[in-house]
């Protein structure tokens, strides 16, 4: 295919960048190496405040969330679906999927539940991490698809202090982000997960080459 795009870049522009044979997250070691305390994530609040994750924290999370999915039976090639918006736990997931060699499956937030079903079905997962408002929707139709493990998180959980305080008071519930998870095989929650599994950096082989994820479009 005739790339036509490449006939507007200015002299001297590279048509492609050389870019290192290493994974996604070797990059993010090498990070940690050089910005250890530096911020990896802004998550900002409704109040002109927001939640600073650095690198080191994100790979220790990623660290124990990854020996987690170890822990529930997640191996190299598994589907791992994200039902996530834009907040820290997506990107803590997905690091945590790749570094046990588990694909990615990004789950778009705003598909209907057919959509849903369908997305699930085809890639396979057996896994996915839910934002706690759309808990209901993936337990209506867990049973049609191949899931065994929910991991439930709730939007609230890494917002900063003064929103996180507003949001538990007057939207939480009215928007039916809090819901009662059963103590129960294969339900989980994200932090308990997180409090359970140590950092330890995952001993999984994954290679360069490797499926990173499935992305529908």
């Amino acid at each position: 295919m005739e790339k036509i795009w490449l006939k507007s870049y200015d002299p001297g522009v590279p048509h492609t960048m050389n870019y290192p044979e290493v994974t996604l997250q070797q990059l993010l070691e090498e990070s940690v190496k050089r910005f250890a305390d530096k911020t990896a994530i802004i998550f900002p609040g409704a109040f002109d405040d927001e939640y600073l994750m650095s690198y080191r924290d994100l790979a220790e999370k990623s660290n124990r969330l990854a020996n987690a999915l170890v822990d529930l039976g997640v191996k190299k090639g598994d589907r791992v679906a994200l039902l996530l918006r834009n907040c820290p736990q997506f990107v803590i997931s997905f690091y945590a999927v790749l570094k046990v060699g588990g694909i990615v499956v990004a789950t778009n937030p705003l598909y209907s539940p057919r959509e849903i079903e369908f997305q699930l079905n085809d890639c396979g997962a057996e896994t996915i991490i839910v934002l706690s408002l759309f808990y209901k929707t993936v337990m209506g139709l867990k049973e049609r698809t191949n899931l065994k493990n929910v991991v439930v998180t709730n939007i609230k959980e890494y917002l900063p202090p003064q929103s996180r305080k507003m949001f538990t008071m007057f939207v939480e519930r009215q928007e039916g982000h809090r819901v009662r998870i059963p103590k129960v095989k294969n339900i989980h929650k994200f932090q308990d997960l997180l409090r359970r599994f140590d950092p330890t950096p995952s001993s999984v082989a994954v290679d360069p080459e490797d499926v990173a994820m499935f992305q529908y479009t």
